[in-house]
């Protein structure tokens, strides 16, 4: 029973950013900046990927690590990071976060790499998930946050780009 909640948590924690809250940010930045700023939204943001680290470490505690797979996802971790860590580094916490259309940045194209890379974050974070998911030995709780996680990331692409 405590091991179902800690998914269900786990799988709560993990979708609620991208598919709410970056939902809202995006699609009705206006009525989202009713109620919050964007540096409320980066700690809401922040704060619940520290609650989804905390719900999804039983589930890889209890994996354990795959030491065959860790020869494939430690280079995909370190190719997602770069790719998530080099994007933030360009834009900046206030262009990552919804800024433009929260309006608190003003509009910038860049072409140069990695934004040559359509949603170059989002697929960092993909490729970070696929790495992490190569690190631990395959579970029935691990594939269900891992698919789950990236099924919404997706749904933010979708929202993004349509």
């Amino acid at each position: 029973m405590l091991q179902t909640c800690i998914l269900i948590l786990a799988i709560i924690s993990t979708c609620f950013p991208y598919t709410v809250l970056y939902l809202m940010a995006f699609k009705f930045p206006r009525t989202l900046k009713k109620y919050m700023s964007q540096e409320t939204l980066i700690t809401i943001s922040f704060n619940m990927k520290i609650v989804e680290a905390i719900f999804t470490l039983p589930c890889l505690y209890q994996a354990k690590w795959n030491g065959d797979g860790l020869i494939i996802g430690i280079p995909l971790l370190f190719v997602g990071q770069y790719l998530n860590n080099l994007t933030a580094a360009i834009l900046g916490d206030g262009g990552i976060y919804y800024g433009i259309e929260m309006k608190t940045v003003k509009p910038r194209i860049i072409v140069d790499f990695p934004f040559n890379i359509a949603d170059p974050m989002y697929k960092g974070d993909i490729i970070t998930i696929i790495g992490i998911m190569f690190c631990f030995n395959s579970t029935k709780e691990l594939m269900i946050i891992g698919i789950t996680w990236i099924f919404s990331i997706f749904y933010s692409i979708i929202v993004e780009n349509t």
